[in-house]
């Protein structure tokens, strides 16, 4: 839970165990952090954590960053009050060698489990890139994760980002490569890229996918390939 910590240029590398799991840097909660310029490679299940069940807090944002052997980079906000959590200009790669056992492999994996109101609110991805060989599978390479049952994400921007799979040799994502799970509101999906033509063992079925009881969804400009 500290608050007011910057993590600037830091390299992380195999810190992972055997079971899958291990993270390079985590957060159990806080507001005003940054962790920018860092190289994470922890060949385990996260490479950035936050989680918050309560508390209030604002202003976390995770920027030019290159990620890889992990798993995912995940938020996972209870009934907290969060707002204004921004992730861009990173770069993650697919390509995951370590094995993550009983663990799901994902791009950015980011939830809100508000059981009360909206409390978290003003969430932003943008210019962010997925490279790579995804084989392991994953649920998306940007996954907004939720229930219908409770409240998620509200005034959420997901643009600019470029979602490809490079010579995808494995399992494809299930369902998607965007997946704006259930429970999130005002969410627009602007001017983003996703390219899975180079799958060559198991097609894509959507490029992005949205689950029931979001409401307010714009998506507009995206180039859509591949699925």
């Amino acid at each position: 839970g500290k608050s007011y910590v910057t993590i600037d240029g830091i390299k992380i590398v195999n810190v992972g165990y055997t079971d899958g799991s291990g993270q390079a840097i985590f957060f159990g909660g806080g507001s005003g952090i940054t962790v920018k310029n860092c190289w994470l490679q922890p060949n385990g299940v996260n490479a950035f954590a936050y989680g918050a069940s309560s508390g209030t807090y604002s202003k976390v944002y995770f920027h030019d960053n290159i990620i890889k052997q992990a798993g995912r980079v995940h938020v996972s906000v209870g009934d907290a009050t969060c707002n204004d959590f921004q992730f861009y200009n990173n770069t993650m790669y697919g390509g995951v060698d370590y094995d993550p056992v009983s663990y799901h492999t994902d791009g950015f994996m980011i939830g809100a489990d508000g059981v009360g109101s909206w409390k978290a609110t003003n969430l932003k991805i943008y210019n962010n890139k997925f490279l790579g060989d995804w084989r392991r599978g994953a649920t998306a390479q940007i996954y907004l994760n939720g229930t219908p049952a409770y409240y998620g994400w509200k005034y959420v921007s997901i643009y600019n980002n470029l979602l490809v799979t490079e010579n995808n040799t494995g399992s494809a994502f299930s369902p998607s490569a965007m997946v704006i799970s259930a429970g999130h509101s005002d969410v627009k999906v602007y001017n983003n890229t996703i390219d899975a033509r180079s799958n060559t063992e198991t097609a894509m079925s959507h490029c992005i996918f949205f689950g029931t009881a979001n409401n307010n969804i714009d998506v507009k400009n995206n180039i859509l390939a591949g699925c």
